[in-house]
C-alpha cells in the first residue's frame, strides 16, 4: 500500500534573527525498536519554502511498508526544521502521530478546519506553531494487491461521528435531569 499526504504549516514561530524569515521543511521520521532502546529513522523529507511562517508543502506519496511496516499504529514523528545552508538546520518542532492519526487529522468539514498537530520543541511545552494534514489517504492496504485504486476508509471514524452526531442531537431534544445540574 501507499500514504499520500500533504501538510502545511501554520504560525510557525519564526527561527530567524534580524528581521529575517524561516525556510521551513519537514522530515517524516518511523520509529525502530532495537535492544538498545526505541530509536527514529529518517523516511521522508519535504520541499523547503522559502521565507514563510505558513508554508504549503508539496503532496507525497510513500510506500507504507518503508513508513510503518504497513502497521497503522506504529509511532512516527514530524520534525519541521528551519533550512541553514550550512547544513545544520535549526529545529523549529516536532510532533508524533500515526497513520490513523494522519488520516484522522484531516479536516472532513469547515468546522474541523482548526484542528492540527501542534508543534513542541523537546524541552519545552510551549507552542511553535501548528501542522495541518491538508490531505491524506491510504491505498492499497485491503489485503489485493491488485486494488491500488480503493482508499483506506476507517469505519471506526465514520462510525464515531454519526455517533456523536445522533448524541449530540438526542442531548439537545431531552429535558434535562438532575445529574445534569451537577
Amino acid at each position: 500500500g501507499s500514504l499520500s499526504f500533504q501538510l502545511r504549516g501554520v504560525k510557525l514561530s519564526n527561527a530567524q534573527s534580524l528581521g529575517r524569515t524561516s525556510c521551513p521543511f519537514f522530515e517524516l521520521y518511523r520509529k525502530v525498536d532495537r535492544p538498545t532502546g526505541a530509536t527514529y529513522i529518517s523516511v521522508y523529507r519535504s520541499n523547503t519554502i522559502r521565507s514563510s511562517l505558513s508554508p504549503a508543502w508539496n503532496a507525497a506519496e510513500l510506500d507504507l511498508e518503508a513508513v510503518c511496516n504497513g502497521d497503522m499504529e506504529m509511532a512516527m514523528k514530524v520534525i519541521v526544521w528551519d533550512f541553514r545552508r550550512h547544513g545544520k538546520h535549526k529545529m523549529m518542532g516536532e510532533f508524533e502521530t500515526t497513520i490513523r492519526g494522519f488520516l484522522e487529522a484531516m479536516p472532513t468539514s469547515k468546522a474541523d478546519s482548526d484542528f492540527g498537530f501542534r508543534l513542541v520543541k523537546p524541552d519545552s511545552v510551549k507552542s511553535m506553531g501548528k501542522v495541518k494534514v491538508v490531505d491524506a489517504t491510504v491505498t492499497g492496504m485491503t489485503g489485493d494487491k491488485s486494488s491500488r485504486s480503493k482508499p483506506y476508509v476507517d469505519e471506526n471514524v465514520a462510525h464515531r461521528k454519526d455517533h456523536k452526531e445522533k448524541a449530540m442531537s438526542a442531548q439537545s431534544s431531552r429535558r434535562p435531569e438532575f445529574v445534569d445540574y451537577l
